[in-house]
């Protein structure tokens, strides 16, 4: 984009410094010429900031515009600097060439606050192009010690000077201003230069005098954004910064450490970089890359935190726009980890809130426990859920756990289901805690002692190598469910083994989401991890479930009669369907489907049934 040049603002005026006085007027010509060494401007700028006020502008830009108007040298003319700058002779080349614009951009970044913005109009194109140089050839720059420019130069002048040049109210000037190519790429690149923890921004002011401009020059992005008058190129952007996982870990840093610092600009700073995730990622778009990044990066746990800190002064709408990242966090997230983070948050706080407001949200319509349920299969989520679970009962009288109104029949269900899995996990906590092995003769420990698990099954645990040694020769070997099993000899009664068919495939063939974020957990870890007994078993009494539905039906010897149990369903249950004379994807006769969700992805595997089971539910 090609710049107009404007006529000149008052505050540029060279005029300004013929009005000084004898003394100051020979400091400020000194370091208004170019040819004079860098060290006059230098020594000018410190004196000047020793006494700053507003009223020192007006002197100040016109030496700083003096100094920018200079083009960056060619990487040739460049390269030849830094070959010859030990001649003396180049020194002065080096000072009007580099070294002037330079300090020049340094100095007018430290001023920015008090800059008019209809001066930017001219000092803007002036400072973008010196700052682009200075981006890419910092470290090589052939400047004595003395000047060498920390990193941070280029990314606070960018951001720092783009705030009074987007508080112009010149239509024109903002639209060639944002037409600038490479610059919303650059200042993400600059804002996330800010969320390392290398980063050498030297002072706690100058960090927040950073994040101030950086806040303020979201504000105009995003208002520009969603108006349409701009569009942000997220692919772009990722690739500026370093990749998806830098832009998540710059959102998460954000809402960890940099909002916080800040309570009374904690709401605003809040829903704004709500509204950026939102025109980076649309809500229409569904599930996109950068979600999995945001996921990855801890985005569970901060904007659980986040949200539950601003959640008493936001209003209905700013509720309802926080509640759809929430729910858009619980669809995409495919590691329980992720769920029981955020549960141990604050996540039943936030539900407990939104049901309890003068005009509370119909929990039948967010989906906020359907997905929770499908998190249920995770013994994670259940410990989480048991810890937290009475900020949700709180709110839940007795009359309406008997009689629950429809608006609450979500929150029911999911309290009666937990209850069911959680039975289930302290069964299996019981279990844990004994040595498998019958011949065993240890003493029990005195204190707590966490006992060793199988490391193929998970089922069975022991208290020592022998023991575990002693029972798989006795017993173990010919019942463990080892992810190379694929018949089961003799299965324990309390339990089904699990084979899995179809791994991980989209529920949404027209419209797929991006690969499975890293945590996903793998088909050897949902059907043979930590977590599979508990799995195994909480699907064996959805089985039963389907069990006790099956007993008044019949069908002929030859018809192949399977269960499906999904807990995909939009309730969050398991939903059990019968299946009559389907072929289901290579399902053989007495087996039993079993759907399970993770997130957007969903799993298939089979229960392998003992035929003889088959024949008592037929007859």
């Amino acid at each position: 984009m090609v710049f107009v040049r404007a006529k000149l603002h008052a505050s540029l005026d060279l005029r300004n410094i013929e009005r000084l006085p004898l003394a100051q007027r020979l400091r400020a010509n000194a370091a208004l010429d170019v040819d004079k060494p860098a060290e006059w401007l230098a020594d000018h700028f410190a004196a000047s900031m020793d006494t700053f006020q507003s009223t020192d502008i007006p002197v100040l830009l016109p030496i700083l515009h003096a100094n920018l108007e200079a083009h960056p040298p060619e990487p040739s003319v460049l390269e030849k600097l830094c070959d010859s700058s030990g001649e003396k002779t180049e020194k002065t080349t080096i000072d009007t060439l580099l070294l002037r614009p330079t300090l020049a951009v340094r100095f007018l970044y430290i001023i920015a606050r008090d800059i008019p913005p209809p001066a930017m109009q001219t000092l803007w194109p002036l400072a973008w192009r010196w700052i682009v140089f200075i981006r890419n050839y910092r470290e090589c720059l052939p400047f004595e010690d003395v000047w060498q420019l920390e990193a941070n130069v280029p990314h606070a002048a960018l951001v720092l000077l783009l705030v009074p040049s987007l508080r112009s109210e010149k239509q024109c000037f903002l639209k060639e201003l944002i037409a600038t190519p490479g610059l919303m790429t650059s200042f993400f690149a600059a804002w996330c230069y800010r969320c390392r923890p290398d980063h050498d921004l030297a002072t706690p002011l100058a960090e927040e005098l950073f994040d101030d401009g950086v806040f303020e020059c979201l504000g105009y992005i995003v208002d520009l954004s969603e108006s349409g008058a701009l569009r942000l190129d997220t692919a772009a952007i990722v690739d500026e910064v370093g990749g998806g996982h830098m832009l998540a870990a710059m959102f998460t840093y954000t809402m960890y450490s940099v909002i916080p610092d800040r309570p009374q600009t904690q709401l605003s700073r809040f829903k704004l970089l709500l509204r950026l995730i939102n025109v980076l990622s649309p809500e229409a778009d569904g599930h996109t890359p950068l979600w999995n990044h945001l996921l990855e990066a801890g985005i569970t746990v901060a904007l659980v935190a986040r949200l539950h800190a601003c959640l008493p002064e936001l209003d209905r709408d700013g509720r309802c726009f926080a509640f759809g990242f929430v729910i858009r966090m619980l669809a995409y997230s495919t590691n329980p980890s992720w769920i029981a983070h955020s549960i141990d948050t604050g996540l039943f706080l936030i539900i407990a809130a939104a049901m309890t407001q003068p005009r509370p949200f119909d929990m039948r319509t967010p989906g906020w426990f359907t997905f929770l349920s499908r998190s249920l299969l995770h013994r994670i989520v259940v410990g989480s859920t048991r810890r937290a679970l009475p900020d949700l009962c709180g709110i839940l009288r007795e009359e309406q756990r008997a009689d629950p109104p429809p608006a609450w029949e979500p929150l029911v269900r999911f309290i009666t289901l937990f209850t069911e899995r959680d039975a289930i996990l302290q069964r299996l906590r019981a279990q844990e805690s004994v040595c498998a092995n019958a011949m065993c003769t240890a003493e029990p420990p005195k204190k707590k002692f966490k006992l060793k698990r199988c490391g193929r099954c998970y089922e069975t645990a022991y208290c020592s190598i022998p023991c575990q040694r002693a029972d798989w020769h006795s017993r173990h070997r010919e019942t463990c469910l080892g992810p190379g099993n694929t018949a089961i000899r003799a299965p324990p009664s309390d339990t089904l083994a699990l084979q899995l068919r179809i791994i991980v495939r989209p529920t949404h063939e027209e419209n797929p989401p991006p690969d499975p974020p890293s945590g996903t957990p793998s088909v050897r870890t949902l059907m043979h991890g930590p977590n599979a007994p508990f799995l195994r078993a909480a699907i064996a009494r959805d089985v039963q479930h389907a069990r006790n539905q099956l007993a008044g039906t019949s069908a002929a010897e030859d018809d192949s009669l399977h269960v499906v149990v999904d807990y995909t369903t939009k309730f969050g249950r398991a939903t059990t369907t019968v299946l009559h004379r389907v072929l289901c994807g290579g399902v053989r006769p007495g087996e039993t489907v079993v759907v399970f969700g993770l997130g957007q992805y969903k799993a298939r595997c089979e229960i392998v049934l003992d035929f003889d089971e088959w024949v008592d539910i037929v007859e």
